[in-house]
């Protein structure tokens, strides 16, 4: 299915809405679309007002049987640009079969904070999401509001959000509970309130292993504000997290500390060090983190979160139940450890989680 060829669309309300399920094996491109401004519509639903709305009727732990990419649009004053929810391995801004960066576009024109909810794009559990090269903007600079967001991800494991630049919407980013595995590569922010909000995000470390060395290096992400003072709180990386991330950063410029100046946080560690070689780079979907970075906390019990505790750590649990059941190797690396990840799914299988995911 083809949705493409310079299509435009105006004053819309859903102007593409596709509903599909695991088991539709054809693909889905859609592409080079020019979506310009919402109407409010009489009967509202959570998504009105969305350019491109994807839901994914029933979820599913393996890789569809298809591609489905999101490529190449250019969205004006949406109140949401692009929605997906409950889809699996869905490609914004990336090309998967030619293997290219093919950026979408949102731009807002606002000049006084929404009232509603308003973001440029919304994943809700969409599992190994690639997010890349795309570009978020508004005209003018608004502050002191929270619902007007670049990129909002909630329940998204396993994702990489690559080259993706976003300026002056009042968070660039938002993750909210299981992020397991989830990084973020490259990414540029300018002009925000908070360059990340965290709401109980359980995002891994952020670094990737250089295949030469073994080293850990930083992987690029800028924040392009006005440091803050020593002793204020970092407007960089900001909220609550399921343990603190050591995040790893370039030296160079003071935009890729993702604390701001001398400032402290109690959910990221600052770990400065040189730059990546070779550069990062934004079609890297690569993990390049350690079987215990990925999962030690929740396979040892120790995430710990200061909201909605017991449904966080469910999902942590059932995002690393079931990449076990899909890759067995997590489980079988020929070491001592093998045998407390081994416990962990035979246990985690006799749970309503094991029952869930047959």
């Amino acid at each position: 299915m083809n949705i493409s060829s310079n299509n435009r669309f105006y004053q819309f309300n859903h102007a593409v809405q596709i509903n599909t399920s695991p088991q539709y094996a054809t693909n889905i491109f859609i592409d080079n679309n020019i979506f310009d401004t919402y109407t409010r519509p009489v009967s509202e639903d959570q998504y009105f007002g969305t350019a491109v709305l994807v839901i994914n009727k029933g979820a599913s732990v393996q890789k569809p049987k298809r591609n489905f990419s999101i490529t190449n649009n250019t969205i004006i004053n949406p109140r949401i640009g692009i929605a997906v929810l409950n889809h699996n391995y869905i490609h914004i801004g990336f090309d998967p079969v030619n293997n290219i960066t093919s950026a979408n576009t949102i731009q807002y024109n606002l000049t006084t904070a929404p009232g509603d909810y308003t973001a440029g794009m919304l994943l809700q559990n969409c599992g190994n999401a690639r997010v890349v090269g795309n570009t978020i903007s508004n005209s003018n600079t608004l502050t002191g509001i929270t619902n007007f967001r670049g990129i909002d991800a909630e329940l998204c494991a396993d994702g990489r959000f690559n080259c993706n630049t976003i300026t002056r919407m009042s968070y660039g980013f938002r993750f909210m509970g299981n992020c397991d595995k989830t990084l973020l590569r490259s990414n540029s922010m300018t002009l925000y309130d908070e360059g990340i909000h965290l709401d109980g995000a359980t995002l891994p470390d952020q670094y990737q292993v250089n295949d030469n060395t073994g080293d850990n290096e930083p992987m690029d992400n800028a924040r392009n504000d006005t440091p803050n003072l020593s002793g204020t709180p970092t407007d960089r990386v900001v909220g609550t997290s399921g343990g603190l991330i050591n995040w790893y950063h370039q030296t160079v410029g003071g935009v890729f500390n993702p604390l701001d100046g001398n400032t402290t946080s109690l959910i990221v560690k600052s770990v400065p060090d040189a730059a990546a070689t070779p550069p990062v780079a934004c079609g890297d979907f690569s993990s390049r983190h350690n079987r215990d970075a990925e999962y030690g906390r929740t396979v040892g019990d120790s995430l710990q979160f200061d909201e909605y505790a017991n449904e966080n750590i469910w999902l942590a649990k059932w995002n690393a139940f079931t990449n076990m059941k899909v890759d067995s190797s997590i489980m079988y690396q020929g070491n001592s450890a093998d045998v407390y990840y081994q416990e962990f799914f035979n246990d985690i299988a006799q749970t309503n989680i094991g029952a869930f995911a047959q």
